[in-house]
């Protein structure tokens, strides 16, 4: 699990959660919804993926999801530029 976070205005936080299906990446998902982050979610699995981003909602978070092969250095930086250049539902500022 990989975790990246940016503040692109005071009081305002985002972040990116890598392979967080299960285990400790859905917990700090829930954390950081919790926290009002909005949040970019990686993962191979879609229902594992589906099922963080329904979570992260009811807590309030906004979310974008984005099925992403996380062992792939390649898919991951192209996920991270989609989740950059999101305006919808994301908010980066």
């Amino acid at each position: 699990m990989r975790l990246t976070t940016r503040r692109k205005s005071p009081g305002h936080r985002t972040a990116m959660s890598l392979a967080l299906a299960a285990g400790v990446g859905r917990v700090l998902v829930r954390r950081l919804a919790g926290q009002g982050a909005s949040l970019g979610l990686l993962a191979r699995g879609i229902e594992g993926l589906e099922g963080a981003r329904r979570e992260a909602e009811s807590a309030g978070a906004r979310v974008l999801t984005v099925p992403t092969d996380v062992a792939d250095a390649v898919e991951v930086e192209a996920a991270a530029d989609r989740i950059d250049e999101s305006s919808d539902p994301l908010t980066w500022g």
